[in-house]
Order: structure tokens, then sequence, then C-alpha cells
């Protein structure tokens, strides 16, 4: 079982579509799909996967169809049934995520997806139409933008100016427990002991 893993490098990749993207993106929520274009339930997939990217585009999310059929029928499926996929499109020829990612995971079909969430470990593996799926990817975009907020200064002075709403923030931020705080004070000396 590859969750709970760090995702390997992925290399080898040809772009069909989109913008070329390292695998798995840094500092990015990355679903690797794989799927191929003989393949009825991925042809299937590839609506909601463009609604789930659309979704998730600026909450940190990077969606990354991956192929391992040969060049031509790839870019003659793309070409013909591009519109439907809103994400970036690669060929794997050198089987990388065959060998890298696949096998590991024991999958045995596809459509399979991978989650690689911000700090490279994958999160999820298995069908993208499992409500999993989503629910993986809404909580790791939700933790991306969490992590996108500027991080307060952790000086007595800076913490006693910020409200008690950006302390919360704060303290969210850094995965830090405020259950039954109520005075400010209590905010300010947990994240002073947190630095």
């Amino acid at each position: 079982m590859v969750v709970g893993t760090t995702c390997p490098s992925i290399g080898g990749l040809s772009f069909l579509k989109g913008e070329r993207v390292a695998l798995p993106a840094k500092g990015k929520v990355t679903v690797i799909e794989c799927w191929a274009s003989w393949c009825g339930p991925c042809r299937a997939m590839a609506p909601h996967l463009s609604q789930i990217a659309r979704k998730y585009r600026n909450k940190g999310l990077e969606v990354v169809g991956v192929t391992s059929e040969p060049m031509q029928a790839a870019q003659r499926y793309v070409a013909s049934n591009g519109a439907s996929m809103d994400y970036t499109v690669a060929v794997d020829a050198d089987q990388d995520v065959q060998e890298k990612l696949l096998l590991p995971a024991g999958a045995r079909g596809i459509p399979h997806a991978f989650i690689v969430d911000m700090h490279g470990t994958i999160r999820y593996s298995g069908h993208p139409g499992s409500p999993d799926f989503e629910n993986t990817i809404g909580n790791l975009c939700a933790e991306w933008e969490r992590n996108q907020v500027p991080p307060l200064e952790l000086t007595p002075e800076a913490l006693s100016a910020a409200s008690v709403k950006e302390l919360r923030k704060e303290m969210a931020r850094r995965n830090l427990s405020y259950k039954g705080f109520v005075e400010k004070q209590e905010f300010i000396d947990a994240l002073l002991k947190q630095a």
C-alpha cells in the first residue's frame, strides 16, 4: 500500500494538454489519474475530474491525467475529446507511473487515482469516482488554503496586537487545539510555547 508514503518523483512524461508540471507538484495538492482512451470507465470519469479540477483550481489543486498508451493514440483521443478534459494530460512513455505508483499500490485496473498532499505524501489511492476521492481533495485543499495565510509573527507584541479571530486562524494553521480557551492570553501563551 502506498498511502502514507512519500510520492516518488515521476519523470519521462510527455504533456499533451495543459502546462508541464513536476509530479508531484511541489507545494500543491496533486491528483495523478491513470486512464486510457480504450477504457470506458476512464472516459466516463473525464467530466467528473474536470468538475473537480475547476472547483479546486484556485485552492491549490493540480490534476494530471496520465496514460501509458502509445503517443499517437493518446494524441488522437485528446485532439477529439480534449474539451471534456479540463485538466493537464500526459503520456507516461517510460512507465514511471506504472512502476512507481500503480504496481506498489496493487492497483488492478483503471481508472485509478492517487492524491498527493502539498508535502509530497500520498493520501489516497483508488477509484476517482469514490466519495472518498473528492472528500480527500476537499480536506487537503482546505489545509492548503490555511497554509496560504501569512503566519503571524510569534512575538508577544505582535500576538497581543492580533485579534482573537487571527489568533484562532494561526492556531488552526499550526494544527494546535484551542478547545476550552476563553481568554486572549491563552491563545498567546499557546502560540509562544509552540514557537
